[in-house]
């Protein structure tokens, strides 16, 4: 599939997005609007070290998805931060999804909520883009210098119930970043 193809379906699979308003849930969120922030808080950092990192190795980013942090709404149908693509050259481009989890250490890389796992499957299959979960320490408001990665299609390795009463998935992984050589962990914000 060519490239402006897969924009196009992600363009489409954007309109299959349902916001759902938490007061309508039957389990309502254990964390706090405080808490619930902080996390968006710390997933803003994360992205920013994450884009840029994929911005100084010459790939293209194109955000995708709402900013919905302010809306007390679950999203039904969920898609990555970024679609990101390199154009190698005539024959050859490196494009895929990728969205963030910020950790507070490492022994949850891997984790990924059962819900996302699933919305990220079904945009993979509908886009055809592969869709990675990039991991990365976040420890006193600070950037720690461990990223890794996961591919949703990857099989779990394991399953628990996360603190939030959240199930959870966890998978094998990757150190570094997807289609990128170098190590990047000498990057701050």
């Amino acid at each position: 599939m060519e490239n402006r193809e897969k924009i196009d379906r992600i363009l489409s699979y954007l309109e299959l997005q349902i916001s759902i308003p938490i007061s309508k849930l039957k389990n309502k969120p254990i964390k706090s609007k405080n808490q619930f922030l902080k996390n968006y808080n710390q997933h803003d950092k994360a992205t920013k070290v994450i884009s840029l990192t994929y911005f100084q190795n010459n790939f293209s980013l194109h955000p995708i998805g709402k900013d919905l942090r302010f809306e007390s709404v679950l999203i039904k149908n969920e898609v990555p931060d970024y679609y990101v693509e390199k154009i190698i050259d005539t024959k050859n481009i490196i494009s895929f999804c990728f969205d963030v989890k910020s950790k507070s250490k490492k022994d949850y890389f891997g984790w990924i909520n059962k819900r996302s796992i699933e919305d990220y499957q079904r945009f993979s299959q509908y886009c055809d883009v592969d869709v990675y979960i990039i991991f990365i320490i976040i420890e006193k408001n600070q950037i720690i210098r461990d990223f890794a990665y996961s591919n949703v299609f990857n099989d779990e390795i394991d399953h628990t119930i996360a603190w939030d009463k959240n199930e959870v998935l966890i998978f094998p992984y990757n150190e570094g970043l997807p289609f990128i050589n170098r190590n990047p962990n000498s990057l701050s914000l």
